[in-house]
């Protein structure tokens, strides 16, 4: 009997991964990426939620080997006044797995070697489907076609499947852009197996380890949509520089310490979570259905969630349509929470009031541990 077919929209990291756990799951795997070649910009910190899914895929010692293990989290504010430590290597040994931060292109790497490369088809865009009698078939900008028994639509936030599964709608704008880049450490703190969290007025700014010898930053602040659309990387270094200069002492270093054609600029956006998830034989994963702010740091990590539940649905169902079913059953709630404390935390990390900015920083101070210990966790914990 041939193996069933299923083809992936999009090949980040969670059209990647879920692409792996289908595989796995019995199917023959085609993975359709417009782009012509794999993105090679920003990274990932892959919580202890993210890392349990890796080891599902059986990726994480590799992803700990080319990554930089996070021990602890410290939110501070603009200043570098320590609020509170997030004791991530315990946390991580409660659950059964440790915080990493990567690359995107290392992780990518892995994903791609696991899978296997030739699975990817590179510069091919789907612009639209049809199924019938539980048949997909993907209609591609060159005017050809794919057929399959399974569409997975993980092509991101502006996701063609989405539109038409779920009719188009303009993503949300919440008011903020960021920059970011990867760089060598600039100084002993930037070193430490630490995720530095930082808080100002209407702004935040981030800084982690994704290697032995390289770090991540990202800076926030509030902005009109596609202020930045059409400056060059050299200007958005000096924009971040301009921005952030006068926080923290480190913070102002691993900007210096960056080249001038290093850094990104993006703004962010996000959707009100949805129930539906699939129709057919079609269903939607990552920031194709739930794309949330950064601020809990999770987008990429639900994605990974994504594609290893997906995987065991499809193990375990009877037929597809029922897989699907267990499927959205299973991460509609879990994801929809997460958006929303995203959001809500997204609105207090970029609070302009001077007497609000100094509440949130209080609450971050004072709150006590348990309340933010099962918070955390009520975020990093997963069962696949």
């Amino acid at each position: 009997m041939a193996a069933r077919r299923a083809i992936v929209v999009g090949a980040g990291m969670g059209g990647l991964s879920a692409a792996i756990a289908v595989q796995d799951a019995g199917f023959e795997v085609v993975v359709l990426e417009r782009m012509n070649r794999f993105l090679d910009v920003g990274a990932f910190s892959l919580w202890t939620n993210a890392m349990l899914a890796v080891q599902k895929l059986g990726l994480e010692e590799v992803i700990e080997q080319r990554g930089g293990r996070i021990d602890a989290m410290e939110l501070r504010s603009s200043n570098g006044r320590l609020l509170r430590t997030l004791p991530l290597a315990e946390i991580g040994r409660k659950y059964g797995a440790q915080t990493v931060g990567v690359h995107r292109a290392d992780l990518q790497d892995a994903l791609a070697d696991r899978l296997g490369r030739d699975r990817v088809r590179f510069a091919v865009e789907c612009v639209g489907f049809d199924q019938d009698n539980g048949r997909v078939v993907a209609r591609l900008a060159d005017g050809g076609t794919e057929e399959a028994d399974l569409l997975v639509g993980a092509d991101g936030v502006e996701s063609t499947i989405r539109a038409q599964l779920l009719g188009p709608e303009p993503a949300h704008y919440p008011g903020f852009t960021c920059w970011r880049s990867a760089t060598k450490p600039q100084s002993s703190v930037a070193t430490q197996p630490i995720f530095f969290q930082l808080y100002g007025k209407g702004s935040a700014f981030g800084l982690f380890p994704i290697g032995p010898d390289t770090i991540c930053w990202y800076g926030t602040t509030l902005a009109p949509e596609g202020a930045g659309r059409n400056s060059t990387p050299a200007e958005w270094r000096r924009q971040a520089l301009e921005h952030f200069g006068d926080w923290w002492t480190p913070v102002r270093e691993v900007i210096e310490g960056t080249d001038d054609n290093g850094v990104a600029r993006q703004d962010i956006y996000d959707r009100e979570p949805t129930g539906t998830w699939f129709k057919g034989a079609v269903a939607l994963l990552g920031d194709a259905v739930h794309p949330a702010p950064p601020t809990l740091g999770q987008g990429g990590c639900m994605a990974l969630e994504d594609g290893v539940v997906l995987g065991r649905c499809l193990r375990e169902a009877p037929d597809i349509p029922s897989a699907l079913a267990a499927y959205s059953a299973a991460r509609a709630p879990r994801t929809a929470t997460i958006v929303k404390q995203a959001q809500r935390q997204g609105q207090a990390a970029h609070a302009t009031n001077s007497l609000k900015a100094a509440l949130r920083d209080n609450v971050i101070r004072l709150l006590p541990e348990r309340v933010v210990r099962r918070q955390f966790e009520q975020v990093i914990g997963f069962d696949a």
